[in-house]
């Protein structure tokens, strides 16, 4: 195991399910998905907040990482937050010797990375607040976003659900249910760190306009390519013939909406390389 890799513990998806459980039943405490608007019921919490597992596994890997004599625990304190402001995933530092609590030097954001994710990236509103955090942190090399991927050691791409945090929890809980057994054991399950980007150069990437298309970045493709993927993965290729281009240009960057092709020129640019690409007819 790496040193940006960390494996979950049965510790850590108690402490997911106390936080869960605590959050639901605070009557304060909002329980409305914030992309689509609907009202989450207690399961739609717990499930959404065992990923703060994420958090947990930055913490871990920082404080196993740092030469200092310091704790970085994670956030499972149910607290008002402050309206409007973004609340860091790494929000104080204890010093092993003495107790005493600090605040961070550095912001640092926790996020979940998908295997189908195609672009990674906050909003522009939450960009604004990271940078007016009330840490006074103002270097924006400082801010960082740490994206992390959840991995199973039994994963099976037929059968994707079986790798559940909850149903492995609950497994664990109740070992002897039939209906639980099919879910693969915690113990399988690390969380690792696999970027990290500054706040400048999260700004050097691509902006979306607000109503504008998120393009494909798979954009150089042809539909019915499934049996050449598959022998390519398989390396037989001796069917097709290959050609070599050097320093030319690709088409121009669309994308298919509203039944017509849209450029992505504004969006993408033209997209130009060097050195040479191999073309397999």
């Amino acid at each position: 195991m790496d040193d940006f890799t960390y494996k979950i513990t049965k510790k850590d998806l108690n402490d997911c399910w106390k936080f869960s459980l605590a959050y639901w039943l605070n009557e304060s405490k909002g329980i409305g998905n914030r992309r689509v608007g609907n009202a989450r019921g207690v399961g739609g919490i717990i499930d959404s907040f065992f990923l703060k597992i994420i958090e947990v596994a930055v913490c871990k890997i920082l404080e196993r990482k740092t030469k200092q004599n310091i704790e970085i625990p994670p956030d499972f304190e149910i607290r008002k937050l402050t309206k409007g402001k973004t609340e860091p995933d790494v929000f104080k530092i204890i010093d092993k010797k003495t107790k005493d609590e600090r605040n961070p030097n550095n912001y640092i954001e926790a996020k979940l990375l998908e295997k189908n994710h195609n672009w990674v990236g906050p909003t522009k509103k939450e960009l604004e607040s990271i940078s007016s955090n009330e840490f006074g942190i103002k270097d924006k090399s400082r801010m960082y976003y740490f994206w992390c991927e959840i991995n199973d050691s039994m994963y099976d791409a037929e059968h994707k659900r079986q790798s559940s945090l909850v149903g492995s929890y609950l497994k664990s809980l109740i070992p002897k249910n039939d209906s639980l057994k099919p879910f693969h054991s915690y113990r399988n399950m690390s969380v690792k760190i696999k970027f990290i980007h500054t706040v400048p150069e999260v700004k050097n990437g691509i902006y979306f306009p607000k109503d504008s298309i998120f393009a494909d970045p798979d954009c150089i493709k042809k539909n019915g390519c499934a049996t050449f993927n598959k022998k390519f993965e398989e390396n037989d290729l001796a069917d097709y013939k290959k050609i070599t281009l050097k320093n030319k240009t690709f088409p121009r960057p669309t994308v298919y909406a509203n039944k017509k092709n849209n450029s992505l020129l504004k969006t993408i640019g033209n997209i130009t390389y060097t050195g040479t690409v191999e073309m397999y007819l």
